[in-house]
């Protein structure tokens, strides 16, 4: 599970509600690592703060048999 911001949306009719989401990473983070099977890249994670930081989101990566990409899941 990554990190989350708590937002507030606005439901148009004067109210908020509180919206649990991830930040939206793409651009925001300073430090990724990567996971490797093989030389297939498996998972990527997108930190703030450096190697310690938080992690905002992950990117993980699925293959066939031959080493071809499946599927591609972010969180």
């Amino acid at each position: 599970m990554t990190d989350a911001v708590k937002k507030l949306k606005d439901l148009g009719d004067g109210s908020y509600a509180d919206v649990v989401s991830t930040v939206d990473w793409p651009g925001q983070w300073d430090y990724l690592e990567n996971t490797y099977s093989g030389t297939n890249l498996t998972q990527t994670v997108y930190k703030i703060g450096g190697s310690g930081g938080t992690i905002i989101g992950t990117l993980t990566m699925t293959y066939d048999a031959s080493s071809n990409l499946l599927t591609v899941t972010r969180s």
